[in-house]
């Protein structure tokens, strides 16, 4: 009986030391925890937000992608004293034809010089007689 008397005190004194050698939380200190803690949360609810405007824009810039790869499948760029020329067929007023061809990464054409007219003119010919 003594012996479990002893082992009983000993458990108690260290488990007395244990507790007693932590810091207590004085109240200021757990206001500044729960204020950290709050900080967090709302650092975690703002970053979700950012991920899910960031996956949005993403995801549209995706189906751009998606259909300007499409685009450039159907249609060849044909490449002419240095210059990229793209050959659509969408029958659109000007200011929509613009608007693709910023849209792809182009402008509409600027004629500079017979050579460049007269091989625009063949090109169209080619696709007229396809």
């Amino acid at each position: 009986m003594t012996s479990i008397f002893m082992f009983t005190c000993f458990v108690m004194c260290v488990v007395c030391g244990t507790v007693c050698s932590l810091p207590c939380l004085t109240v200021k200190s757990k206001q500044d925890f729960n204020k950290a803690r709050d900080a967090l949360k709302s650092l975690e609810d703002f970053l979700k937000n950012q991920a899910t405007s960031i996956n949005s824009k993403i995801e549209a810039l995706d189906k751009d992608m998606t259909s300007m790869e499409e685009d450039f499948k159907r249609r060849q760029w044909i490449k002419y004293n240095n210059h990229c020329y793209y050959f659509g067929d969408d029958n659109v007023i000007w200011t929509d034809a613009e608007r693709k061809c910023r849209e792809i990464g182009g402008y509409l054409v600027k004629i500079d010089d017979s050579s460049e007219n007269s091989w625009i003119q063949q090109q169209i010919s080619k696709d007229i007689s396809m």
